[in-house]
């Protein structure tokens, strides 16, 4: 009971409902990274010197690819997403949390009495950072990017229940630079959701889920990636985070098969994998080498 008060009362800072996040972006461009963490996920969206970390991985790997990316002194992080609290998500996120002055943060409506979690939780309010509750229909809007909060909703908060995984909080990315349509893409950001929770945004979504980029959910899972969650998205490309020969077989044989004919980059072979968009052109590489892709310079506007 004392933790759920806890909880209560750092979330009293908030405030329900859409909201809006205005950022002054410069001239550096609008990147997205999903960054070689291990067996996890961490993806950075930096729009100038504008930082939005989503997820942190298992451990403090996150902290020498944050390293890679940004100025040596860059320690601010504008928001800070938590998808689902489960350790390949959230434990890299303590150590973020003693080193970046954050903004904002922003995790779903689940509950977990994991010790982990109760850490977080009272590093933040140690820390008094403000933290809202994801809603659906939320919006963080730069003047680069936009990101939408397509989940959880009520319904996926009661599949996390039985399977925390469903309750992830999913996003759509919408990157443009400087608000023109030139070199600009979109991405959905999809936690560890599994086939429950795909067929249930497929049904809610379908519109907004038609993507140029795929964060492919749950590191590749055979318990994801449904064919009918690629028929909504279409993706030019598909992102697998998973660790090196990593004990759970991700991603598995099942969703590869289902991904033919989909360019596909993987953290566990091509280490963090960056889209960037400036100067009108949008730009692919990865730290340990990227194959030829598919995926043109200048994605389909959607």
């Amino acid at each position: 009971m004392r933790f759920r008060l806890l909880l209560l009362l750092i979330l009293l800072n908030g405030v329900a409902g859409a909201w809006v996040f205005l950022a002054q972006d410069d001239a550096k461009g609008t990147s997205l990274h999903v960054l070689d963490i291990g067996q996890g996920d961490s993806i950075l969206l930096r729009s100038g010197d504008v930082d939005v970390l989503v997820d942190g991985g298992p451990d403090a790997t996150v902290l020498q690819r944050l390293s890679e990316i940004r100025p040596v002194l860059d320690r601010k992080l504008d928001v800070l997403v938590l998808t689902h609290p489960q350790r390949d998500h959230l434990a890299g996120l303590l150590t973020v949390l003693e080193r970046e002055d954050v903004g904002l943060v922003l995790l779903p409506e689940l509950n977990s009495e994991s010790e982990l979690f109760r850490s977080f939780v009272s590093e933040l309010k140690k820390r008094r950072v403000p933290v809202r509750f994801a809603r659906t229909g939320q919006q963080l809007e730069g003047r680069s990017f936009t990101l939408t909060v397509l989940a959880p909703d009520s319904r996926l908060r009661e599949l996390a229940r039985k399977n925390l995984n469903n309750g992830s909080v999913v996003l759509r990315a919408d990157v443009r630079e400087g608000g023109g349509i030139e070199g600009r893409f979109s991405a959905l950001l999809t936690g560890d959701i599994e086939r429950p929770a795909e067929l249930h945004l497929v049904q809610r979504w379908s519109p907004l889920l038609d993507v140029d980029v795929l964060k492919i959910p749950h590191h590749g899972s055979r318990t994801s990636t449904s064919e009918r969650l690629l028929r909504a998205v279409t993706p030019q490309l598909a992102l697998v985070s998973a660790g090196r020969k990593n004990q759970y077989g991700h991603p598995a044989p099942a969703v590869l098969a289902r991904l033919k004919g989909t360019a596909l980059l993987r953290t566990d072979l091509h280490g963090t994998i960056s889209l960037t968009t400036r100067d009108s052109r949008l730009t692919l590489s990865c730290s340990l080498g990227c194959p030829r892709s598919k995926l043109a310079e200048r994605p389909r506007a959607r």
